[in-house]
């Protein structure tokens, strides 16, 4: 991992802006209501900023190469106020439609990150940049105020031998993220109405256990603080290669380049998984749930949000009560089903079953027009075959049902719902 300033560091990374794809993290932040009569003058409680970042990027190793990047990570003794006139006039590389959310990010960046040392690392195999903010005036294992009312726990160690890790919160998001190192860092911030850091320890207590080739790090509340006004925000930088379990009561996970089976698991938030191998369980009992290029099996499940797969090599399971489902371009069988929403399935190719099922809502499918498969479709409006020759359907086709063979059968298709149309359409 290469150390520089953080100005140099954030030149490089603005410059290869061009093709990134930038991951926001959950900063935490409070809604707060209109304020009282009884408290008029009532202070907004601190937030914290996440301490990292993460910049997915296509075609790295090509742009890691370019001159212009050499000369920016050179700076080593040019002041914030250069380096900050040069990251705005590198802003004409960027597609004019994203350039003034860029500058905005320049800034916010620059606010966030501006209080302490960044370690950063460069994993062009797997064509990601990770930022980590430092904190090297923290004791390891101890909560430590950083800036005003936002106290931060750090636990760095050697995961060489750790195969296993679980993380465990009665409240607050996760954000994780694998490496191509053997280094790893557990990260919480807290914020919100906390007067000491006597005062957050009255309120929680934190374990962090390492050992027998697992880390476990879990967070509990007191008794006496169960209704606080506290925010929880944590961070894991992992060996890429592992096997990971996160549960938060209530709040966001985000995964990024993690191989092993995981399990996600929040009781009101939404979970965003990110270039994922392994057995995956993704379980929300009340917010969206997104998965993005997964290689292996995968479960999703929300007890009232949307559902949205996209690049998976394996078998997938789709369940929510409430929410519509998207799935494109999966290898492996298909099972989805809503009891409120639509369903759209896109499939560069059929090779697996295909189940789709909505109380409530339409279904679309799109499979390659030359796909072999057996038909059994229902809906209470229309059921109908789009994009295919005539003679390519053998079989039974009224206004609401279509069961049959579709170019001599193949892999199943079964769609069914109670309230909408059921469509199939044939691509090119």
């Amino acid at each position: 991992m290469k150390r520089l300033s953080w100005e140099i560091i954030l030149a490089g990374l603005f410059f290869i802006a061009v093709a990134i794809y930038l991951i926001d993290k959950p900063s935490g932040d409070n809604n707060h209501g209109p304020e009282t009569a009884e408290t008029p003058n009532e202070p907004t409680p601190p937030t914290a900023h996440s301490p990292i970042r993460v910049i997915d990027i296509e075609g790295l190793k090509e742009l890691a190469s370019l001159d212009e990047l050499k000369e920016l990570e050179s700076l080593e003794d040019v002041d914030q106020a250069e380096n900050l006139k040069k990251l705005k006039a590198l802003a004409h590389l960027i597609p004019s439609e994203a350039r003034d959310e860029f500058l905005t990010e320049i800034d916010k960046v620059l606010r966030e990150f501006s209080d302490g040392d960044i370690q950063i690392n460069f994993d062009s195999e797997d064509q990601l940049i990770i930022v980590n903010h430092e904190y090297e005036t923290l004791e390891q294992g101890n909560w430590g105020e950083t800036s005003p009312g936002v106290y931060t726990y750090v636990n760095d160690f050697d995961a060489t031998d750790i195969t296993e890790t679980s993380i465990s919160l009665p409240g607050g998001s996760i954000t994780v993220v694998g490496t191509n190192e053997n280094k790893a860092k557990f990260t919480v911030q807290a914020s919100g109405q906390i007067s000491s850091k006597e005062d957050l320890d009255s309120k929680i207590s934190t374990t962090s256990s390492i050992n027998d080739g697992e880390a476990i790090f879990s967070i509990d509340t007191k008794e006496k603080s169960r209704d606080s006004n506290l925010q929880l925000q944590v961070t894991l930088y992992i060996p890429e290669n592992m096997e990971l379990s996160t549960y938060t009561a209530a709040g966001h996970i985000e995964a990024t380049n993690i191989n092993g089976d995981q399990v996600y698991e929040t009781g009101g938030g939404h979970i965003k998984l990110n270039r994922v191998s392994g057995d995956i369980i993704a379980v929300s009992k009340g917010g969206h749930v997104s998965i993005e290029d997964a290689k292996g099996d995968v479960i999703m499940k929300s007890s009232g949000g949307h559902l949205v797969l996209k690049k998976c090599t394996g078998d997938a399971t789709l369940d929510t009560k409430g929410g519509n489902i998207e799935i494109k371009d999966v290898d492996g069988e298909i099972i989805s089903s809503t009891l409120g929403g639509n369903i759209m399935i896109a499939l560069n190719n059929l090779n697996e079953d295909i189940t789709a099922e909505t109380s409530a809502g339409n279904i679309q499918i799109f499979i390659p027009s030359n796909s072999k498969a057996d038909i059994d479709i229902q809906a209470s409006n229309t059921s109908d075959l789009n994009g295919f020759s005539n003679m390519a359907f053998d079989g039974r086709k009224t206004k609401n049902k279509a069961s049959g063979k579709l170019n001599g059968g193949g892999s199943e298709i079964i769609a069914f719902t109670k309230y909408g149309k059921v469509i199939i359409t044939g691509n090119e």
